[in-house]
């Protein structure tokens, strides 16, 4: 694979970074239609209107990314989410239609007929569709009180790429069909969740100590038929919700944000595919912004990688062990000394990295309700001793 060099990386990618930065809204639109909430801001950006040198700019620009990355032996994608005004924009109030007609449609429509080797995915008819026929039990594909997608939208989101990657790479089938149950409690209703278990393991996080965000994750798929290919994604707070089906799908899998890309990483990792995906409010800023030729990344300030010491985490899944390069282990035994008091019990952690409690193991052994192997009834140990020598 041809190696992105340093100084051709910076212009290819920094220029992804943004000059602007999305700030909350101070209100939104009342009125709605049972009680929905649009954000005004949101709403007044998404509806400006694009000109035709607009989509020749971005046109350009994407096209020279996408030059630069084949020469690099990498696969560039767009991706963009749609806004929740593009699925549901009829239960606007009356003064907030949208207009026709729609400035993304059109950038979209333009990029499709004058760049059509350039893969474009816009999932605004998969989304709709999805709604018009109640598919996935009539479940909302967007938060009401909130401008993201939840976890259904951001599903269906993630088989339209995943779907143009396979064919692209020459894959049959496609993702792992899921369901969903509506959770009650929480502060922005209604909250789906996946029914079956995701078959991949989170490798590497780092987060803002600042609001705890997750700016880049990298996993790994547990999942037999799993697709080869390293996907490299790029995006905003859109992707959280499509992390999980994208990370079970491929056998490595990358989510950043966009606004703290690491170019190194993205060097040294050389995926076989990378995404650009601003939401579709954001989408020409983004796109505009490429031939700005930022000077450098957004470095990660009050960042923190999920290294460190070895040790028992706790989850909202359960429990696993972190080893010291911040990896966990799946599908094996470890003999583990969690209290460091010399002794060491041990454990069983599955696909997903988390250890059995109170059950019998794949391979038949007895654990307890503390994840550790008994033997009618009594706690299997060895001492750092016995460990030395087997």
């Amino acid at each position: 694979m041809k190696k992105i060099t340093g100084k051709k990386l910076m212009v290819l990618l920094t220029a992804m970074i943004l000059t602007v930065s999305y700030v909350t809204p101070a209100f939104a639109i009342s009125g709605t239609a049972d009680g929905w909430e649009f954000l005004i801001d949101a709403y007044a950006v998404r509806q400006a209107p694009v000109t035709e040198e607009d989509c020749q700019k971005i046109m350009t620009n994407l096209l020279s990314m996408q030059k630069e990355l084949a020469e690099a032996g990498i696969y560039f994608m767009v991706f963009i989410p749609p806004d929740k005004e593009e699925i549901y924009g009829d239960f606007l109030p009356a003064g907030y239609q949208l207009t026709w007609p729609d400035p993304l449609d059109q950038l979209v429509g333009y990029l499709h007929e004058n760049a059509p080797d350039l893969p474009v995915i816009y999932p605004k008819e998969a989304l709709l569709n999805a709604r018009n026929t109640g598919a996935y039990d009539g479940a909302l594909l967007y938060f009401s009180n909130d401008s993201h997608w939840n976890f259904v939208g951001g599903y269906v989101g993630a088989s339209e790429l995943i779907k143009a990657i396979g064919e692209h790479f020459g894959h049959e089938g496609g993702m792992t069909g899921h369901t969903f149950s509506l959770q009650s409690g929480g502060t922005v209703k209604p909250v789906y969740s996946y029914n079956e278990p995701i078959q991949r393991v989170l490798d590497k996080e780092v987060v803002s100590l600042d609001n705890g965000d997750p700016v880049y994750r990298s996993y790994y798929s547990t999942k037999l038929d799993c697709w080869p290919e390293k996907v490299y994604f790029a995006g905003d707070s859109f992707r959280h919700f499509m992390t999980e089906p994208m990370s079970e799908q491929f056998r490595s899998f990358i989510c950043v944000n966009r606004y703290y890309l690491d170019l190194d990483d993205v060097a040294a990792q050389a995926p076989d595919v990378f995404v650009l995906s601003p939401v579709g409010r954001m989408a020409r800023m983004a796109f505009m912004a490429i031939d700005g030729f930022n000077t450098a990344a957004l470095p990660m300030t009050n960042m923190q990688t999920q290294y460190g010491e070895p040790g028992w985490i706790q989850d909202q899944k359960g429990y696993w062990w972190r080893n010291a390069d911040g990896t966990r282990p799946a599908n094996v035994w470890m003999w583990l000394d969690g209290n460091k008091d010399g002794i060491s019990e041990c454990y069983y952690f599955d696909g997903n990295g988390y250890c059995l409690l109170n059950t019998i193991t794949p391979d038949g052994y007895w654990v307890n309700a503390d994840g550790a192997w008994i033997v009618d009834g009594v706690v299997q140990v060895q001492t750092e001793e016995q460990q030395a020598g087997s």
